[in-house]
C-alpha cells in the first residue's frame, strides 16, 4: 500500500451528531481491520505507526477527530456537545423546540426541579 494515498480531510456537517461520529469511528475501525486502502491511508495520515493488532475504538476515534481538525476525541465531542446545546438554546428561545414542546418554558416539565436547574445553568437562563 502506498503511504502517499491522497486522503481529503473530513468536514463536519452543519448540525453534527455525536451518535453519527461514534458510528463513523466504528466503521473506520472495521474498515482499517479489513485493510481497506482508504481507511488504512486515513489512519496512517493521523496516527503514528498504527499497529493493526492493537488498533482499537479509542484509536479510531482519535484518528476521526484529527481528520475533522480536532486534536482529540474529547475536544471533538466537546465541540459537538456545545453545538447541540446551542441549537437547543436557540430552539427554546425561538419557541420551536419539538423535543420539549411547551413544557420547558412554562415549567410543566417532564424534567424534575434538579434537571431543570441543571438545564437552566447550561442554557444560561433561570430555573
Amino acid at each position: 500500500m502506498s503511504d502517499s494515498y491522497p486522503v481529503s480531510p473530513r468536514l463536519l456537517p452543519k448540525h453534527p451528531s455525536l451518535e453519527q461520529l461514534k458510528k463513523q469511528a466504528r466503521e473506520l475501525l472495521e474498515r482499517f481491520h479489513a485493510d481497506e486502502l482508504a481507511a488504512v491511508a486515513e489512519v496512517r495520515q493521523f496516527e503514528r505507526n498504527p499497529d493493526p493488532s492493537h488498533f482499537a475504538l479509542n484509536d479510531a476515534r482519535r484518528v476521526l477527530a484529527r481528520a475533522y481538525g480536532f486534536e482529540s476525541w474529547p475536544k471533538l465531542k466537546a465541540f459537538v456537545d456545545g453545538a447541540t446545546v446551542a441549537r437547543f438554546t436557540d430552539a427554546v428561545n425561538a419557541g420551536t423546540c419539538r423535543r420539549c414542546g411547551r413544557c420547558w418554558p412554562c415549567g410543566r416539565s417532564w424534567l424534575g426541579w434538579t434537571e431543570r436547574a441543571e438545564m437552566s445553568v447550561a442554557l444560561c437562563t433561570t430555573p
